[in-house]
């Protein structure tokens, strides 16, 4: 089919709940990222860039409702989005898209005799081949002790350096403790650091007992009372630290104690992201905008600890320093992270959407809270919306006709 007749093709768009409307459409454009992990070496020119899957593609989409009835059709549609399944798209270029909308924007600011309909989908996979349990903090929590139980006895087998485990040590509590924000759990955190240092200074008579300690201390920030976004960052900024620290040895003077402690130390940072994605406090997944964040988040440093191990390889027959990453501790790893973006996912399809409004006429915090989110006698609704808009007391009292109003559905 030519391209002539691609563009004659109409428009649809069926919502999760069934309903199919009909638009007019602009602006044809998609765009998808790969999963990549970048590695640079020192006196290496250039970067060694490891690259996996292509994660799902983006549609930023210009829609019309044109005609006398377009207020009702735009209303229709608005109403039929708040529905939380799937969308399905026939584009006329880009053929059948399974989507999920990321932001919506309702516009009847430029003329009166259309509604203008801009945002962004996502492609999305459906629900078939993702495991989906009853209680998936019970299996994120299995699969991260039994692949941490595999690496620690792994490490057992080689003999460690009490000094590299202890700068490793620091590392992590130097970089972690600024989230110990509360007094009790601040004092908790620097007496795992100090016991974790007491009993590494006996690493090379006790690797095991050395190693768990070291893991204890790892996933410490992940079970913190703050936001999954505050303890992945957190988790990132040690996980950066320890890599940046590994690199900066000449290449060939890594010994195998230390690679292998790079791995059984930036490996349970990336055991810990999961974990912390699995238990999120309260308003952590409102919306699907944060899930995606997280997503990527676990993604990208778990690509980067590979890239990383991988590039440590060494297997030379004879070779004091030949070394292949633990088979058994990265597959129990992947294991834990597939399975916590797969349930991520799903968190995702029963989050909230974005939407937004832009004011044809003058109106209020009260009044809009009410139109978006309905009465609420506790004005929490009201709060929440306040902060999402960044409604200062400038526009307590008063929102401008073309202002943009966010919500969430």
């Amino acid at each position: 089919m030519s391209y002539t007749e691609n563009i004659e093709q109409v428009y649809k768009i069926t919502t999760g709940e069934g309903s199919t409307f009909s638009v007019l459409w602009r602006n044809a454009e998609k765009s998808y990222e790969f999963n990549v992990a970048q590695f640079e070496f020192i006196e290496t020119r250039g970067t060694l860039v490891n690259r996996r899957e292509a994660k799902g593609r983006t549609f930023p989409i210009e829609i019309y409702f044109t005609g006398d009835n377009h207020l009702v059709n735009s209303s229709r549609f608005e109403t039929a989005t708040l529905d939380k399944r799937p969308w399905t798209i026939d584009h006329p270029l880009y053929g059948k898209l399974i989507v999920q909308p990321i932001s919506l924007t309702f516009n009847n600011t430029e003329s009166i005799s259309y509604t203008k309909i801009t945002g962004v989908v996502m492609e999305t996979i459906t629900d078939a081949g993702l495991l989906v349990q009853d209680n998936p903090i019970d299996v994120i929590e299995e699969l991260n002790a039994e692949s941490l139980s595999v690496g620690a006895d792994a490490f057992a087998t080689v003999e460690p350096s009490p000094v590299d485990m202890g700068q490793n040590a620091d590392v992590l509590y130097q970089n972690g403790k600024s989230i110990a924000t509360d007094h009790i759990q601040s004092e908790e955190y620097f007496n795992l650091f100090n016991e974790t240092q007491a009993v590494i200074l006996n690493a090379t008579a006790e690797p095991l007992a050395a190693i768990r300690e070291l893991q204890s201390l790892t996933e410490a920030p992940a079970r913190f009372i703050t936001s999954v976004e505050n303890r992945l960052n957190t988790l990132t900024n040690q996980f950066n630290a320890l890599i940046t620290s590994i690199v900066n040895f000449v290449p060939g003077n890594i010994t195998l104690a230390q690679k292998v402690l790079l791995e059984n130390s930036a490996g349970p940072l990336i055991n810990s992201m999961a974990l912390a994605a699995g238990l999120p406090q309260s308003g952590d997944y409102n919306n699907r905008s944060a899930v995606i964040a997280t997503i990527n988040t676990i993604i990208t440093n778990y690509n980067l600890y590979v890239a990383t191990i991988d590039n440590l390889r060494t297997g030379i027959a004879g070779n004091p320093n030949a070394y292949n990453p633990n088979s058994q501790y990265q597959t129990g790893l992947s294991a834990l992270v597939n399975f916590t973006i797969s349930n991520l996912f799903s968190i995702a399809s029963g989050a909230r959407q974005q939407r937004n409004f832009i004011l044809t006429d003058d109106d209020n915090l009260i009044t809009l809270t009410h139109r978006f989110y309905g009465i609420d006698l506790t004005d929490t609704a009201v709060t929440e919306f306040r902060l999402i808009n960044n409604i200062g007391l400038s526009e307590i009292l008063g929102l401008k006709k073309g202002r943009n109003i966010v919500y969430y559905v």
